[in-house]
């Protein structure tokens, strides 16, 4: 057993990485059946704003997916949606728009960020055996079969 600093300690950025989904992907899936459970538990690079002229990135790890049915839709790429993410960096939780989510790689500046923020939150960090668990689970939905 490890605990949560051991397994900070071992998460690597390619760790991170492997597991993280970005807008493209979100749009792609979006409506197929294994949608929820492939995305549920990766992680996310995050728009929060701007500063000075400067788009602030977060590592994030979605905890939820749903369709705010009384809200309006609204387009990601080409799809029309009401999707709502929640998110979890450290002890804070938000709902995000799919809108919000980069298609970039996450730094090793944002990684850190996240790092620290876990640590002064004690939240649960993924561990190896959960890193596994995610990559089998964008891998099966990469390869989806209808």
């Amino acid at each position: 057993f490890m605990d949560n600093e051991q397994v900070l300690r071992r998460l690597t950025l390619a760790d991170v990485r492997a597991v993280q989904v970005t807008r493209d992907r979100v749009e792609r899936w979006l409506g197929e059946p294994f949608f929820d459970k492939a995305i549920v538990g990766c992680m996310v690079r995050v728009s929060i704003g701007d500063v000075q002229d400067q788009r602030i990135y977060r590592l994030a790890v979605i905890g939820a997916v749903r369709r705010d049915e009384s809200s309006k839709p609204y387009q990601l790429g080409k799809k029309s949606c009401r999707l709502i993410l929640e998110l979890s960096h450290g002890e804070k939780v938000k709902d995000f728009a799919a809108t919000f989510l980069s298609n970039a790689p996450v730094t090793d500046d944002e990684m850190r960020k996240w790092t620290d923020s876990m640590r002064a939150a004690a939240a649960r960090v993924p561990t190896p055996s959960d890193i596994a668990r995610l990559k089998k689970q964008l891998y099966d939905a990469e390869h989806y079969v209808h």
